[in-house]
């Protein structure tokens, strides 16, 4: 989180999906290896219940917690994304001749 400038990060995405008449919060920003190097389990997906969040690290540490919630999009929204980015790390930003590029 060092490029960031801070230990939140926004916007985290997640999906909801509607299944067996029952809207499911998921996020699947997770992959295994991120998981191992980061100490916390991978999320489990059964179908009936909302998998988002991994609270705790395998040591039992925060690990993690939504701070905002956004609600949800028909569509990828990336406009509020853009200028959410902007201004919560507005230095990661190249403004030259008005274009703003991520420099990650």
């Amino acid at each position: 989180m060092e490029r960031f400038g801070s230990d939140e990060l926004t916007p985290h995405g997640m999906v909801n999906a509607y299944l067996n008449d029952t809207w499911l919060k998921m996020s699947p920003a997770f992959n295994a290896e991120l998981c191992e190097k980061f100490n916390v389990s991978p999320l489990e997906f059964d179908g009936e219940n909302s998998s988002y969040l991994q609270q705790y690290n395998s040591s039992g540490t925060r690990f993690m917690e939504y701070l905002e919630d956004y609600g949800h999009f028909e569509d990828v929204p990336v406009e509020f994304m853009r200028e959410n980015v902007k201004k919560h790390y507005p230095h990661i930003f190249d403004t030259n001749d008005n274009q703003m590029e991520f420099r990650l």
